[in-house]
C-alpha cells in the first residue's frame, strides 16, 4: 500500500500534459510555416523588384547604344550590325525582358558596344567628343549597375529558395507546387 500511494499515477495529469505538449508543438510547426510563407513573400516581391530594375538598366544601356550609333549610322555599311540595330524598330521601345533572357541581351548588347566602339576609333567623333567620352562612361557605369542588380538578384534567389527548401515546410510547398527559382548565370 504504501509503495502503490507512492508511486500512483495521476492518468488525467498525463493526458492534460501530453494534449497541451502536441498543442505547443502542433502551433510552433504552424508559426514556423507561417514565417517560411511570409519570408518566401518577402523574396519574391524583392525579385520582382530587381527584374524591374535589370529591365530598366538594360533599356538605359540600349538607350545609349542607339544614341552613340546614331553617330556612326551615315558612315556604315548597309550590311552592318549597327546600322541593321539601328533601323530595328524593336530595340526603340521598352520591352520588358524575361529573366532567362538577361544574359542573352546583356552579350547582345556587348557586342554591340564592342562594334561602335570600333567605329568610333575608325571614325571619331567630329566635334561630338565630350558627347561621346560621356555616353561611354554612362556604358561603364549601367555596366557596373547592371552586375551588382545581378548579384542582388541571385542573393534574393538564394533566399527564397532556402526559405521555399526549409527542411520541415518543404513538403506543403512541393504538394503545392511552389518550384524552385533559378538565378541569373
Amino acid at each position: 500500500m504504501f509503495f502503490n500511494n507512492l508511486i500512483s499515477i495521476d492518468y488525467n495529469a498525463i493526458l492534460i500534459t501530453v494534449i497541451v505538449i502536441a498543442v505547443l508543438i502542433f502551433v510552433i510547426y504552424f508559426t514556423i510555416i507561417i514565417l517560411s510563407f511570409i519570408f518566401m513573400k518577402s523574396f519574391k516581391s524583392k525579385l520582382k523588384k530587381g527584374r524591374r530594375s535589370i529591365n530598366l538598366i538594360l533599356f538605359q544601356k540600349n538607350d545609349c547604344l542607339l544614341k552613340l550609333g546614331e553617330l556612326y549610322k551615315d558612315k556604315l555599311s548597309d550590311d552592318s550590325p549597327i546600322k541593321r540595330y539601328l533601323d530595328n524598330p524593336q530595340y526603340r521601345k521598352f520591352v520588358e525582358i524575361k529573366v532567362d533572357e538577361f544574359d542573352d541581351f546583356y552579350n547582345f548588347s556587348e557586342k554591340i558596344l564592342n562594334l561602335e566602339q570600333k567605329a568610333y576609333v575608325l571614325y571619331g567623333a567630329e566635334n561630338k567628343e565630350s558627347y561621346v567620352k560621356e555616353i561611354f562612361l554612362t556604358l561603364s557605369e549601367l555596366n557596373n549597375k547592371y552586375l551588382q542588380a545581378i548579384q542582388l538578384y541571385n542573393t534574393n534567389v538564394i533566399g527564397y529558395n532556402y526559405w521555399r527548401n526549409f527542411f520541415s515546410t518543404r513538403w506543403i510547398k512541393n504538394l503545392l507546387f511552389i518550384k524552385n527559382i533559378n538565378t541569373i548565370k
